[in-house]
């Protein structure tokens, strides 16, 4: 199976290495649309007795009920047979897919115009990731138009591998390789944003305000960052200051010589593509051009090579998202510095 997705449903997009169902027509993908396609039995997940089968040693059969545990099924539609999750304490809080929904739907309520754009099982239906269009902005929109688009993220797993998570993207996840990325580096100095999780509970839905005031915070945090891009696309850039800014960023100590080195090369990438660069073909003149001229060459221009365990894809997806080395971050310390010295930065409300 692909990336071990089990079954999914996608938003008007082709499907991952097109397994999954795609929602077709203009219509919004609904928590019932994805609910067809990630439990077309409607059975749910259910608590079962866990019962032990064995033979002794001298040929007898016996069964030995471990009470203390449930085992977690769910059933199989594709292949017609019930399938195990897990085996879990007693009182585990069981969250349902439908209740993840219901969690999702609540939170995301908040902003206009949200909807799903994937909904995915992986690894045999032990897990579940969500992701929820929850809009986009644009940049200079009376010129330069550059446009940005946000999605929440919403974890879940039967196996305890998961708690119910939500997290702030820019990107739908679609298979387990892209949703063991997407939960690195939880934290709020990450450059993908803030997150909000929860133990499995009974009563998980009043845990709801709690997510939604996290919410409200990316809002605030997104609120800043849009006013910052927005001041950094407005402030022309200087060929001598872009220059020193990436030869900074790119002169390191070597460690042999112990002397201050230059890469070379990759200054001169960065240069060719803020001058070339498709993302950066409107923005060139510009600090906020500057700045993704930087991300566009460590996020796909920097080598990667591939491991036993994951593909040069799926390594590159893990830079993209931790920054490794520091320069993404740097960067942008370094083009905000610019631009704040070239006409001052009015601050938004944020109330």
């Amino acid at each position: 199976m692909p990336a071990d997705v089990s079954e999914a449903r996608y938003a008007r997009k082709p499907a991952w290495h097109r397994f999954g169902d795609v929602q077709e027509g203009d219509e919004y993908m609904t928590a019932s649309d994805c609910m067809r396609s990630l439990d077309p039995s409607g059975e749910g997940v259910i608590k079962a007795d866990v019962i032990f089968k064995f033979v002794d040693s001298k040929g007898e059969k016996h069964e030995v009920s471990f009470v203390e545990k449930v085992g977690l099924i769910d059933y199989d539609a594709k292949n017609k047979m019930w399938r195990p999750q897990s085996v879990m304490d007693k009182d585990y809080g069981l969250v349902q897919r439908d209740e993840l929904f219901l969690f999702m739907d609540t939170v995301i309520g908040m902003v206009d115009g949200s909807h799903y754009d994937a909904a995915v099982n992986l690894r045999k239906g032990r897990q579940i990731v969500l992701s929820a269009y929850i809009g986009e902005y644009a940049l200079d929109p009376k010129g330069r138009n550059d446009r940005q688009q946000r999605y929440i993220w919403g974890f879940s797993s039967f196996d305890g591998s998961w708690a119910l998570r939500l997290k702030k993207g820019e990107y739908r996840v679609e298979c387990a390789n892209m949703a063991a990325m997407a939960l690195r580096g939880s934290t709020d100095q990450d450059v993908i944003g803030c997150d909000w999780s929860t133990r499995h509970t009974k009563d998980v839905m009043q845990r709801v305000n709690e997510a939604k005031t996290v919410l409200q915070m990316w809002n605030v945090h997104d609120r800043l960052f849009e006013a910052q891009a927005e001041h950094m696309i407005q402030c022309a850039l200087n060929d001598n200051a872009f220059g020193r800014i990436i030869e900074g960023l790119y002169t390191d100590i070597n460690p042999k010589t112990n002397q201050r080195e230059t890469d070379k090369e990759a200054v001169e990438a960065v240069r060719m593509n803020l001058a070339i660069g498709r993302s950066t073909k409107d923005i060139a003149d510009t600090v906020w051009g500057g700045f993704n001229a930087v991300t566009e060459y460590e996020d796909w221009l920097v080598k990667v090579r591939g491991g036993k365990n994951s593909s040069v894809n799926e390594k590159r997806l893990v830079r993209q998202l931790e920054d490794p080395d520091g320069r993404k971050q740097a960067a942008w310390d370094r083009f905000w510095d610019l631009a704040e010295t070239s006409k001052p930065f009015k601050m938004p409300s944020l109330a």
